[in-house]
């Protein structure tokens, strides 16, 4: 037992030596290829990204000891930590001004799943599929962008392309494929392909979406606990079906020039949440409200026109647009996924009631023959302004409520009962309205309002034709995407918390 025990640690210890001689081997390789102009900045640290990915493996084979297996990440938190500030290692820094700490979350990200799979939350192979996904998906994606990318969007302030994405399914669709094979053959080679494109796709949305740079986290540790708990479980048909069903949404939502590419995406990812974890009748619900709301925003261009120079936003809805209105009844929806719970089912219906009835109240409101005026002060203000209120977009507040509540009531009747169904309807239909009412507010008082620099009048722009706007009341941190996910998110929570001490 002594020796056995001392060549386990020796074979640990061995292993902990080779993960740091072959990274800085290809630190060594990458900096000789980048001093010597064979490669590009971009490239070297792609390279040393991709490979890196790898010490997972070498992790697998030789450390079975928790300790030793911390060591390489913690170390190396701490060193790419100094180089970027130092720029110790060029081949791995970002050569722009602005820092990127793309370095310093992967080896977080590898620190995070060590202690996950040790804690046993899943087997080290499946924590290998999070982390290679990092390594060559994000890798590849944005090398194959910068090179071949040509119709780029911007989403959450980066800019993705087609080709990226692309390339980022691939690689993730591969990774999961031979890891699965490798490690859990019995499974079958139909099991494995489900799971290899159920993870491809979570993983290509998770990247694409994750604002702040922070893809290193969340790459590889969402897309780890994905496969776990979801394309290894009983999810994984759910998630394939709400996933080709949203993908058609989310496209003849842009064809139709409801959303921009960036919105669309985002409305992939919120409609596959809501319908995988709450059900058909929930992406009845977000159909219902978006297409609605499209063909609302159609009538009137005259009035309509004038009511543009007065919003902050127009046309296709962008991600932020699609969050604002859709986040709430995504959390929701999540909720009743993990819960089971009918409060859960009361607040995604009541957050999407919510964004129907207040959206039908602009889209209707902004026809009407007599001037808004200010819910908070009676003041007259100009169509479109945040705000106010009319009673023609009152009665559509409320009409729009009443629909959703209508296919709330008959979709969940088999769910939670006739009678729970009827009054859980009438729950959503007052929880929309008030919602709507409640963004009134917050938008007569908190939201910014401006006073045009070129033709004096109010607006909810920060800016016209490049002139600053004077910021006439309200907080210049709040625009309308905030104020709508407030309300929605207010009024859902409230709903749910009720219904669940109430019912």
């Amino acid at each position: 037992p002594i020796w056995a025990e001392a060549s386990a640690i020796t074979r640990n210890l061995a292993g902990l030596g080779l993960s740091y001689a072959g990274i800085f081997l290809v630190i060594a390789l990458a900096s000789a290829l980048l001093k010597a102009g064979r490669i590009r900045p971009s490239a070297s640290r792609k390279i040393v990204h991709i490979s890196v990915a790898h010490w997972w493996l070498l992790m697998m084979a030789t450390m079975d000891t928790l300790w030793i297996a911390l060591i390489g990440p913690v170390s190396f938190i701490v060193l790419n930590a100094l180089s970027l500030r130092l720029r110790l290692f060029k081949a791995m820094e970002d050569p722009r001004p602005s820092r990127n700490y793309g370095t310093v979350y992967f080896p977080i990200s590898l620190l995070v799943l060590v202690l996950a799979c040790y804690a046993r939350f899943m087997p080290l192979w499946v924590g290998g599929i999070g982390i290679l996904i990092m390594g060559w998906g994000d890798g590849l994606a944005a090398l194959l962008g910068e090179h071949f990318g040509r119709a780029n969007t911007r989403i959450f302030g980066s800019v993705k392309s087609a080709v990226g994405a692309a390339a980022m399914f691939g690689a993730s669709f591969a990774v999961t494929f031979a890891m699965g094979l490798a490690f859990d053959p019995a499974a079958g080679l139909g099991a494995h392909l489900m799971r290899a494109a159920a993870t491809a796709v979570f993983a290509t949305l998770v990247e694409l979406l994750t604002p702040f740079g922070v893809d290193n986290i969340t790459v590889p540790i969402l897309s780890a606990f994905f496969y776990q708990y979801v394309a290894a479980g009983p999810g994984l048909s759910p998630f394939l079906i709400a996933a080709g069903a949203n993908a058609l949404f989310a496209f003849a939502g842009w064809r139709v020039g409801g959303v921009d590419a960036g919105g669309a995406i985002t409305g992939m990812a919120v409609g596959t949440g809501i319908l995988a974890g709450a059900g058909l009748p929930a992406f009845v619900l977000l159909g219902a409200f978006f297409f609605s709301s499209i063909t609302l925003g159609r009538l009137g261009k005259g009035r309509r026109d004038e009511a543009a120079l007065v919003v902050q936003k127009g046309g296709r809805r962008d991600p932020f647009q699609v969050l604002a209105n859709g986040g709430a009844a995504f959390a929701s929806a999540l909720a009743y996924a993990l819960s089971r719970h009918p409060a859960a089912l009361v607040a995604c219906g009541v957050a999407l009631a919510e964004a129907t009835a207040d959206t039908w109240a602009s889209e209707v409101g902004v026809l009407s023959p007599l001037r808004p005026r200010s819910i908070l002060t009676g003041k007259l203000l100009p169509a479109g302004a945040s705000g106010g209120v009319s009673w023609l977009g009152t009665f559509a507040s409320l009409a729009g409520a009443a629909l959703i509540a209508l296919i709330f009531g008959l979709g969940y009747a088999g769910i939670l009962g006739y009678a729970d169904a009827y009054k859980a309807a009438l729950w959503v239909l007052g929880g929309g309205f008030i919602g709507a009412i409640v963004d009134s507010l917050l938008g007569a008082s908190i939201q910014a309002q401006y006073r045009c620099s070129h033709s004096g009048r109010l607006t909810e722009r920060p800016a016209t034709q490049g002139a600053r706007n004077a910021l006439q009341h309200g907080f210049a941190w709040v625009g309308n995407d905030a104020v709508n996910f407030l309300s929605s998110a207010s009024v859902a929570l409230g709903a749910g918390f009720l219904w669940k001490v109430l019912a």
